[in-house]
This record gives structure tokens, sequence and C-alpha cells, in this order.
């Protein structure tokens, strides 16, 4: 989450964490559930002194697929089994065994 100050002086949420004029700061999620309860933090959203965005996650580069992944890919696709990229190895061997065993 980021926390964006839209004035022209500093927010200190705590004596440790201060959001400079016209700055913003990144904080993870147990930070974010300590602030969300301060009444000041709850002001100055509410007046529009502070701007709350959601970061996205970067997305990761696809893995380079091994040869026993694209075999088991493959397997499965002729089988008519449905998987996607986070289908783990082991389950797809589970589906391919089942699948064949149904004849």
């Amino acid at each position: 989450m980021k926390l964006i100050n839209t004035t022209s002086r500093d927010l200190g949420l705590d004596p440790e964490t201060v959001i400079p004029a016209g700055g913003a700061l990144e904080i993870d999620e147990k930070d974010a559930e300590k602030f969300e309860g301060s009444p000041v933090v709850a002001g100055w959203l509410k007046a529009g002194d502070l701007a709350v965005a959601k970061l996205e996650k970067a997305k990761q580069p696809a893995k380079a697929k091994t040869k026993k992944r694209s075999a088991l890919e493959s397997q499965a696709e002729k089988l008519a089994i449905k998987f996607s990229d986070e289908t783990a190895d082991e389950q797809l061997i589970a589906d391919i065994k089942a699948a064949k065993a149904k004849g």
C-alpha cells in the first residue's frame, strides 16, 4: 500500500514514520493494519490530506518449462485434462494416471 501526502507539510504517522510534504511512503500489510485504526490517519484521509494507492504486484516472469513439464502438459492436453501454469507437476502426474485408468 502506498500512502500519499497531498499537503505542504510533513505528516507523522508515528515517531518513526513520517511522510514528507508532497511525498509518498510504501508500507507493508502489518504497518497498514497498525495505521488503519488511527483516528488521526482517518481524519487526514477524510480531509484529503492523505491518499491511499494500492500497489500492483509485479508480474513474475514466466518460468522456462523443463522437458518434463512440457511432456506432462502435452499428455494432459491429449487427455483433455484442464490445468494452468500454477498446477504442480505432481498434480498433473496424478491427473494423467487417473485419466489413463479410466480408459
